[in-house]
């Protein structure tokens, strides 16, 4: 039996509401749901904010098309989880949260900028979530990338072979594995050869 704080409660009641609620149902509320759940998640514990991704993450799930209007925010907030130093369930949830979230933004390459900046952090735990999102984004907006985020991606790869960190490899191959996935076909073989 796990003891969790009432936010967290409420904030993991609500991502189960709006998993069994229809689209239709949810179409007049979402906003008054989402607008505070964003507003409050910088002012919580951890675990709280955990619970908060997740519940945005649902929310963006099940009912994209409301939530266009807060694309920005949410970017940012799942941009700062990313980099949050003190939980790798944070990370983790808000890596999922930004490949959710990308399918739905329009501009992807400022994004995959600020991942790869992110990525520069000395911590191994965010730099390895910030690899996790930029696999996270590939995979799904990947044939939306620029020649130049395509370029950034593979400088990171790059510099992930110099990692010793077994996470972080395997992380970084499956990166590349995406990413050769929207490479055009000669670079996919200069990168093999």
């Amino acid at each position: 039996f796990i003891l969790r704080s009432p936010c967290t409660q409420a904030a993991l009641a609500l991502s189960d509401i709006v998993e069994r609620t229809s689209p239709e149902s949810l179409k007049g509320s979402i906003t008054q749901i989402t607008g505070p759940l964003i507003r409050i998640i910088a002012e919580r514990s951890v675990d709280v904010r955990a619970a908060i991704l997740h519940a945005l993450n649902t929310i963006l799930e099940k009912v994209p098309q409301h939530v266009r209007p807060f694309l920005p925010q949410l970017q940012r907030t799942f941009t700062k989880a990313l980099a949050d130093t003190s939980s790798d369930v944070l990370r983790i949830r808000a890596a999922k949260a930004i490949g959710t979230l990308i399918t739905l933004a329009p501009r992807i390459d400022q994004l995959i900028s600020d991942l790869v900046m992110g990525s520069k952090t000395p911590d191994p735990g965010v730099r390895n979530a910030m690899l996790k999102a930029l696999y996270e984004v590939v995979s799904n907006a990947g044939g939306n990338m620029g020649d130049g985020s395509k370029n950034l991606i593979l400088g990171v790869i790059d510099g992930v072979g110099e990692e010793k960190d077994d996470a972080m490899m395997i992380t970084g191959a499956r990166l590349l594995g995406a990413l050769v996935g929207v490479l055009p076909e000669a670079k996919t073989n200069d990168l093999i050869k």
